[in-house]
């Protein structure tokens, strides 16, 4: 099954997001339908996103629904301002336009976030849920639970972020973790660990995720005041990104230094260290 079902209607829209005028007619918002609706399924997958769709009156489908209205009146904002701009019909400072589209992009994080924590809540309804590659590959993560990512790397506690970056964990932990031996580190060295692969997750995402996939605290951190564009919204990234895998790669340096290190009485590995039995030295007095 590939086919996304389109199910949100302009009255769906009307009735959920706020601010929606009530003059909007199927004509006008139907080009934002399609690609809302493919967003959302492309998180939970098509065939559960369907499932959900035919379903009445549950607190699932609510959370779809109101993913799917607030992505499509993110989209939809800038559009209709510039329209009635040209139109003459109203005008909209840049800074209130921005507040709008933050306003339906945060609606929209938490509506995911609430329609990932049902599916999680609810594994025998949503069999399919736990079908996904994402949920599969919980197993081998070290940070398993959106709770225990958020305890290491403030991410809103966003539950759409974390199943989001679970490729990203996998990542970092391949490449900078693979031949650690985890179960033998004391706790505090493996919650440093744990800090190092979320401070690195995060650094990949700044990277490689969209601005409309990242919670409200990195977002925040990569605006440009209240004049934001594009390309300041994309240096911002970059540059928070850079700091992060050099704050990352250092801790990781100094916790490898750490666990080197002899402990307290025992000798430090040297090719001149006479004590080594080893050596071939014999003293004479």
């Amino acid at each position: 099954m590939s086919s996304v079902h389109i199910f949100v209607t302009v009255d769906d829209i009307k009735a959920i997001a706020p601010g929606a005028d009530q003059s909007l007619i199927e004509d006008t918002v139907r080009p934002y339908l399609l690609p809302a609706h493919k967003i959302v399924a492309a998180i939970i997958g098509v065939p559960l996103f369907n499932d959900i769709s035919e379903e009445r009156e549950t607190d699932t489908r609510k959370y779809l629904v109101t993913a799917i209205v607030n992505r499509v009146m993110y989209d939809y904002k800038l559009f209709e301002t510039v329209q009635k701009r040209q139109t003459g019909s109203g005008d909209t400072f840049k800074y209130e336009l921005q507040a709008m589209q933050e306003a339906y992009l945060g609606y929209y994080f938490d509506a995911i976030d609430s329609l990932i924590a049902e599916l999680n809540a609810s594994p025998d309804t949503y069999r399919e849920w736990k079908q996904t590659r994402a949920a599969k590959t919980l197993d081998s993560l070290l940070l398993k639970t959106t709770e225990e990512f958020n305890a290491c790397y403030g991410i809103d506690s966003s539950d759409y972020f974390f199943f989001s970056s679970i490729f990203l964990q996998e990542k970092v932990i391949d490449k900078y973790i693979a031949g650690m031996d985890l179960t033998t580190l004391p706790e505090v060295m493996l919650r440093r660990i744990k800090g190092v692969v979320a401070t690195l997750t995060v650094a990949y995402a700044l990277r490689q995720f969209d601005f409309t996939m990242l919670p409200r605290s990195l977002r925040n951190a990569s605006a440009d005041g209240v004049y934001r564009h594009a390309s300041s919204e994309q240096n911002d990234m970059y540059e928070l990104s850079e700091y992060l895998f050099t704050q990352g790669e250092a801790e990781l340096e100094q916790i490898r230094f750490a666990l080197s290190t002899p402990e307290a009485g025992s000798d430090m590995p040297s090719e001149n260290n006479l004590n080594d039995p080893r050596q071939k030295f014999f003293l004479f007095s």
